[in-house]
């Protein structure tokens, strides 16, 4: 079994889980045998968006929903038109809520990381500007002053003083 087949399968539990249906390996989507009348397959977009999102989870997080869709499908045979292990489907349904959950969580988590990260880059270059202009306008000072005394001003003190009288 590849891990696309692994995947497939995964996905396909994730969206209906109970549901009745076959998988041939080797065969990606289309080796996907849906036998549940009362349950619609999910299309091969809605799988691939699966399989993408469950890709993204921690390898732990999709090992837990994948063991728990697993024990629910195991266990639920019905009796009576009533699936036996109702705890167990509730908390399979809990956790994969939780998990939908905290994966909405994660995303807006990156998005705000992602919006303050642009910010914080925007004020840096903001001060970079900022910090040129005023190394050009020290510059342009230190020209006036070296024009003004005839001297560099960036050699420090020295020259000649000397006082002007008016007559």
């Amino acid at each position: 079994m590849s891990e696309e087949d692994r995947a497939i399968m995964a996905a396909v539990a994730s969206l209906r889980p109970g549901a009745g249906w076959n998988f041939s390996y080797g065969q990606g989507l289309s080796g996907l045998a849906w036998l549940d009348s009362k349950i619609a397959r999910p299309s091969d977009a809605e799988i691939q968006a699966e399989m993408a999102r469950l890709a993204a989870l921690p390898a732990a997080s999709v090992k837990l929903e994948q063991h728990l869709t697993a024990a629910i499908e195991e266990f639920s045979a019905k009796i009576e038109g009533k699936p036996k292990m109702r705890g167990l489907a509730r908390l399979a349904e809990l956790v994969e809520n939780g998990m939908k959950e905290l994966d909405d969580d994660a995303d807006k988590a990156v998005e705000e990381f992602l919006e303050a990260k642009a910010k914080g880059k925007e004020a840096l270059g903001n001060f970079r500007s900022h910090t040129a202009e005023v190394r050009k306008k020290i510059d342009d000072a230190l020209q006036q002053l070296g024009r003004i005394s005839n001297m560099d001003p960036t050699q420090g003190s020295g020259g000649s003083s000397g006082s002007a009288t008016s007559g």
